[in-house]
């Protein structure tokens, strides 16, 4: 645009001149030829630098938009390095690298007991029951499994169905198993054959129960093991006879303000009264060794707290000791106990599993 404006500049200055050179008088006559080329040229020169003029102010505003404009503030990628960065240079030596201590969450005393309350109800039990060979008795601890809420875990209840059982304790993992051997059939634990087997789960770290009422006479391996676990001895025979009083079967807590194992997950009346089913041999009481650290949880009246136990906690809780017979108390009651001891067992079984 500026090299045409320029080319019709001179085109008219050229005319002017040579207008001037020809000698015409002042008072020239202008050819209507010339006239009308001088007027045309006038014309493009003017419609030229017009819009010499517009493009220059278009080019002018745009220039300020542009610098009027915001910076650009999108937000930044940032990029990772993939290598190791380098250190500056120190004149401090560096620590010399030193292993990471392993993190572990801390739960409060709630949050643990709910953990452990999942576990028992996720836990795998085996359970040999034989309350009585002839059959006149209802498997208490049949009941008391099926009501207690088991779910995710294995639960297997062999009845008295022997090879079932051993052949299961030997082949497969337990948290908590179960020997109830009330019927007057079996005189001496060591008539099972489980000595072995028990022996090494316990010693595995598993929960057991043990239900037995006659280990004043059973000199078995079997016997021996569970009363040296707990650092016990049988301080003498638990027998009843008609004439004896009622009131001396009556089991209590042992101390009376001992609540753990007959309050959770359910609470059971205590003192727990006799609802007679066996005669002669009732069952054993347990007498703690000096030194020993298992407890009493339920016994006859005695101000020994460490003496003529009925039901004892070993091996900090995950052996129980029972030596009186589920039947000859209530239904009620001794189901309830039953599911008591299960969870009292598991428990001690999975916080030692905490350590």
């Amino acid at each position: 645009m500026k090299n045409r404006l320029t080319s019709f500049l001179l085109i008219y200055l050229v005319v002017i001149v040579l207008t001037a050179c020809s000698g015409v008088p002042a008072e020239p006559v202008v050819s209507p030829d010339l006239a009308a080329t001088n007027a045309a040229l006038m014309n493009v020169v003017a419609e030229l630098v017009a819009q010499s003029t517009s493009q220059a102010a278009a080019i002018n505003a745009a220039a300020e938009t542009a610098a009027a404009a915001p910076v650009d503030t999108q937000t930044p990628v940032t990029i990772t390095a993939t290598s190791a960065p380098t250190l500056p240079p120190t004149e401090t030596a560096l620590p010399a690298d030193t292993p990471t201590a392993e993190i572990t969450a801390t739960m409060t005393e709630a949050e643990m007991e709910d953990y452990l309350l999942a576990k028992v109800k996720a836990a795998n039990v085996l359970v040999y029951d034989n309350p009585d060979a002839k059959l006149r008795l209802a498997p208490r601890l049949n009941k008391a499994l099926t009501d207690f809420g088991f779910s995710g875990g294995q639960v297997v209840y062999a009845g008295n169905t022997l090879g079932t059982f051993e052949k299961l304790l030997r082949l497969q993992t337990w948290d908590l198993v179960i020997v109830a051997v009330e019927s007057r059939d079996t005189v001496k634990l060591g008539e099972l054959g489980l000595h072995n087997q028990l022996y090494e789960y316990l010693n595995n770290g598993g929960a057991l129960i043990v239900e037995t009422w006659n280990l004043d006479e059973d000199d078995s391996a079997l016997a021996g093991m569970l009363l040296t676990a707990c650092e016990a001895h049988v301080e003498k025979d638990w027998h009843r006879v008609e004439e004896d009083p009622y009131d001396e079967f009556v089991i209590y807590t042992n101390p009376p303000d001992n609540t753990d194992i007959f309050s959770k997950p359910y609470a059971i009346k205590m003192p727990m009264l006799p609802t007679f089913f066996w005669e002669g041999d009732a069952g054993d009481f347990i007498r703690l060794d000096k030194g020993s650290s298992a407890r009493i949880l339920a016994s006859v009246p005695s101000p020994d707290p460490n003496n003529y136990g009925l039901l004892t906690s070993c091996m900090d809780g995950r052996l129980l000791l029972q030596t009186f017979s589920s039947h000859d108390y209530p239904l009620f009651t001794s189901v309830r106990l039953w599911q008591n001891m299960m969870q009292y067992a598991l428990i001690n079984h999975f916080e030692a599993q905490q350590e």
